[in-house]
């Protein structure tokens, strides 16, 4: 647990197999979604943060393939025109945080929010993070507040980004 001088906190787990640190809540409040996208079958993306928040998997996509870290049993989905729709309850708030496990050798976008009800088209979406067709990849919620990366993310090894949205 790391807590400022102003008296907020967050609490961290430590996975030994991928030696990363995971966020588990901030200020005492637990995650709201998580989607591993590790199924191996049918349509539903699975919320295994116990709210019931489940996507449901649209487009070309493949499922059960290799995961992310080495020597786990986690599997991926590898999209190829396809995405995850989600509930919009699942990402309400203020302050949220996205992040994701990609790897890419080409340009597009990873996280986006738009205009539609769940399981309807949307008139308009904005990229949240997308890899640009320079390979850069690109973080922010729009043109004029985003974040990128000095070099190019898209040559194929896999990688975490995280997105913080607050007020």
């Amino acid at each position: 647990r790391i807590t400022r001088p102003e008296g907020d906190s967050t609490d961290f787990t430590f996975d030994a197999l991928t030696q990363i640190r995971t966020v588990t809540s901030a200020n005492g409040v637990p995650e709201r979604a998580f989607w591993r996208l590790g199924g191996l079958g049918g349509t539903t993306a699975l919320d295994s943060s116990g709210n019931a928040s489940h996507g449901t998997l649209q487009g070309a996509y493949t499922l059960n393939q290799t995961g992310a870290v080495t020597g786990s049993t986690d599997r991926a989905i590898a999209f190829a025109g396809g995405n995850v729709d989600i509930p919009a309850a699942a990402v309400t708030g203020t302050t949220k945080t996205y992040a994701i496990w990609f790897r890419t050798s080409s340009n597009g976008v990873l996280i986006s929010k738009s205009n539609a009800a769940t399981g309807s088209i949307p008139s308009n979406f904005t990229p949240l993070m997308y890899v640009g067709t320079d390979g850069r990849l690109y973080a922010g919620t729009s043109n004029t507040q985003m974040i990128v990366t000095a070099g190019t993310v898209n040559n194929n090894p896999w990688r975490r980004a995280a997105l913080t949205i607050t007020p």
